[in-house]
């Protein structure tokens, strides 16, 4: 049983002297998991401890993109609630949802990190940074300069410019629309672009938001009906307003 092996263990607690004096065992692995199939260099990650993640990243031979455990897990209604599951996490997913933002610029310097890998829910590194509503994690992955910002999900093809539209995560959708990288007008596999997700859950918020993009398309339709048809067959007049002005 690993559950609580040295290494974790000192890890965990953030002892990096314990840490180096370990990983200088020849007998030691230093990517040996415990019984959740998580290693130091990712529980290290999740916790901020950032000296023993930088210690542990000067291995050579660590794998900075391995997965956790999967966990089978039903259906979930809110995108965002498959975030936090511990389902195919990496250290990068486990550090954005906890906001380690001490780890976080030490991992993503790594030139082996996949910064677009996903979990088993299609959740990316991205989405889970949406979810956690924290703007300057959001920002730090945004600079990275292989993110990919219309990645598309595996599980329901929505991108997270869609998935924060949805979610009525209006602060999260303002800084991704600033980046120009970012497809506005995407179109999900229900036919839904961000800015008939938002005129549907009437979030004028959001809509103001998305409005913001010079190239925003209020001419798509889903099932025959615009952004402004839906709100205004649902009498949603403050999100019907803002269409009508921008038009």
């Amino acid at each position: 049983q690993t559950f609580a092996s040295p290494l974790v263990q000192a890890s965990y607690n953030g002892h990096v002297e314990v840490v180096n004096v370990l990983l200088h065992h020849p007998d030691l692995d230093p990517n040996q998991r415990n019984d959740a199939h998580q290693n130091a260099f990712m529980i290290a990650s999740c916790l901020d401890q950032a000296s023993v993640v930088e210690t542990i990243l000067a291995l050579p031979d660590v794998d900075v993109n391995v997965a956790d455990v999967v966990h089978p897990s039903g259906f979930v209604s809110n995108v965002f609630q498959t975030c936090f599951k511990q389902d195919g996490k990496t250290a990068l997913l486990l550090a954005v949802a906890k906001a380690a933002t001490n780890v976080l610029p030490l991992l993503l310097a790594h030139p082996s990190l996949d910064v677009n890998q996903t979990d088993n829910n299609g959740s990316s590194a991205l989405l889970v940074a949406c979810a956690t509503g924290r703007g300057d994690v959001l920002r730090l992955l945004l600079a990275h300069p292989t993110i990919d910002l219309n990645l598309a999900s595996t599980v329901d093809t929505s991108t997270v410019v869609l998935a924060a539209a949805l979610n009525g995560a209006a602060d999260m959708l303002a800084i991704l629309v600033q980046d120009k990288r970012a497809d506005v007008n995407v179109v999900d596999k229900l036919g839904n672009t961000a800015l008939i997700a938002a005129s549907h859950t009437n979030r004028p918020d959001v809509v103001r938001v998305l409005l913001s993009r010079t190239d925003v398309d209020l001419s798509v339709q889903n099932l025959g009906k615009t952004a402004l048809d839906i709100a205004t067959s649902n009498y949603f007049q403050d999100v019907v307003d803002l269409l009508v002005a921008h038009r």
